[in-house]
């Protein structure tokens, strides 16, 4: 019941509808990178898809290649009375880790809270090192045309093989936010030359494209760690006593 303090006639104006300006999302990035898979419900993806979780990114796009080549080498001291292990060392060994990582950087986007983002897959990680500038343009070509993302993310294209192709595709990332005025590219540093980033970046004698780009560096180490397989693991054993005769051994 309103309550008035003097008699008279009043309106009370009640609205009907919802608020004329929806809440939107104000950080959408567009992950452009190469995929293990990209399918939906039977179907080859061949535009940018929206999701909203690592578990449909993984439903439609899959996950990393096993890593291979890692080796585990298990040092033991034994004492040569009782034959018992009193020093224990373990050290482990990779090989050349896969240059495609664009799924853990997704791990990492939803694990610190992202939400919806848009992914546009480029081109099979199951190909070794096929890392290409021509299908990065594709992929760029592809997001153009999509109007909610506000961010342009290359996890995996500092894979291409000199710095100098790797600008390029960031030079062009630059145009097209510039153009379109509605998105920002986030720039990963080509080795650590700070100094060639930006001079590789401005586009000629103009930087006004230059507001347009953020660079982070240095890389992120995080906890997650890489995928493989147990069977894949070669695990090497060494023994010494205090006599100093040893014996070593490895098996898969």
């Amino acid at each position: 019941m309103s309550k008035y303090k003097t008699p008279g006639v009043y309106v009370e104006e009640i609205s009907v509808f919802p608020p004329s300006v929806a809440q939107v999302e104000t950080a959408i990035p567009a992950f452009i990178g190469y995929t293990q898979k990209a399918e939906k419900d039977g179907d080859t993806i061949t535009e940018p898809l929206r999701i909203s979780s690592l578990l449909e990114y993984e439903a439609y796009f899959g996950k990393a290649e096993n890593e291979m080549n890692i080796t585990v080498t298990i040092n033991d001291v034994i004492d040569s009375v009782t034959s018992e292990v009193t020093q224990r060392n373990i050290s482990v060994a990779m090989g050349t880790v896969q240059v495609y990582n664009l799924y853990y950087a997704m791990r990492m986007y939803f694990a610190n809270g992202g939400g919806p983002c848009y992914v546009s897959s480029v081109g099979s990680s199951s190909v070794p090192d096929a890392i290409s500038i021509t299908n990065y343009r594709a992929g760029l070509a592809a997001i153009r045309a999509v109007d909610e993302p506000t961010m342009l993310v290359f996890p995996d294209a500092i894979g291409l093989n000199t710095a100098g192709t790797y600008y390029t595709l960031i030079n062009e990332a630059l145009v097209q936010c510039q153009e379109l005025g509605d998105r920002v590219a986030i720039i990963d540093m080509h080795g650590d030359d700070s100094a060639n980033l930006r001079n590789s970046t401005t586009l000629g004698s103009d930087i006004e494209y230059l507001k347009y780009g953020a660079a982070y560096h240095p890389f992120l180490k995080t906890s997650i760690n890489y995928l493989y397989d147990d069977a894949d693991v070669t695990l090497a054993h060494s023994t010494v006593d205090e006599t100093g005769t040893n014996g070593t051994g490895s098996f898969d």
